[in-house]
């Protein structure tokens, strides 16, 4: 049993933490009935990240969500980044934009 204690804990220390993934958006735009945003994420572990889920949320200018941006990345190098897009299909009301990791795999 105390093996098997070990061997989980070894695992769960070497697991990868949304907190050391960055994301800067780079662009937003909101007009023609689209609201665009294109983000840099940043890996910063020595671990090759083989998907990462992002969720982007747009926002009127309250800073409440109006709707969500998915997106699935499906490999970023360990110590390096990735360009990204996400959308909605609208653009009146949207004011500002965030992004969060919601998953890492």
């Amino acid at each position: 049993m105390r093996a098997l204690v070990l061997l989980v804990a070894v695992i769960a220390s070497s697991a990868v933490s949304a907190g050391e993934i960055d994301i800067d958006i780079e662009n937003f735009t909101a007009a023609g009935g689209v609201s665009e945003l294109v983000f840099k994420v940043s890996n910063n572990t020595n671990d090759d990240l083989r998907s990462v889920f992002v969720n982007c949320a747009f926002m009127n200018k309250d800073m409440k969500a109006i709707d969500i941006g998915k997106v699935l990345i499906s490999t970023i190098p360990a110590n390096d980044f990735v360009y990204e897009k996400a959308s909605i299909q609208r653009s009146d009301g949207v004011a500002h934009a965030q992004c969060r990791v919601k998953g890492i795999r």
